[in-house]
């Protein structure tokens, strides 16, 4: 009996926690910016698979699986063919995009360290960007172009 008592008043404070007065109303959080869309209306936010980088053939970029991941803008990942590449876009309009904070994984492959060391070092900046049906082009100051096509656009 005296358990039952005991239960019974244990069960009713903590029941009473549940019924308290609510808490005091929490600040509203800041939403990132949303993004700008494209002149286009096409979302940057998709896989890119790289088409085009000055000194590497089309059919490099195709056998590396070249791509870059921004679905998760403001954060970025690419692969270009070895390790896995991280880094942040900075601010994001509607005709320009900036990437900096490049890392790494850190395996070594033959075939695509100079690909992945030109992505990486490239991909630093500022580009003035255009959307073109289902495909991308970054242009940095100096006018070298890096060319994606959407990967899911057939």
């Amino acid at each position: 009996m005296k358990t039952w008592i005991a239960l019974s008043a244990s069960t009713l404070v903590l029941m009473t926690g549940c019924f308290a007065s609510p808490a005091k109303p929490q600040p509203e959080a800041v939403k990132p910016q949303a993004e700008q869309p494209a002149p286009s209306g096409v979302t940057l936010k998709r896989v890119w698979m790289l088409s085009g980088l000055e000194g590497f053939t089309r059919q490099q970029l195709v056998a590396a699986r070249a791509e870059m991941d921004l679905r998760t803008l403001p954060r970025v990942n690419a692969y270009m063919g070895c390790n896995r590449l991280m880094l942040s876009a900075g601010s994001v309009t509607d005709e320009k995009i900036s990437f900096g904070n490049v890392a790494s994984t850190r395996m070594y492959c033959d075939k695509n360290m100079a690909l992945e060391q030109a992505f990486a070092e490239r991909i630093a900046g500022t580009f003035t960007y255009r959307i073109e049906g289902h495909k991308l082009v970054l242009r940095d100051a100096s006018g070298r172009e890096m060319h994606f096509v959407a990967q899911d656009w057939d």
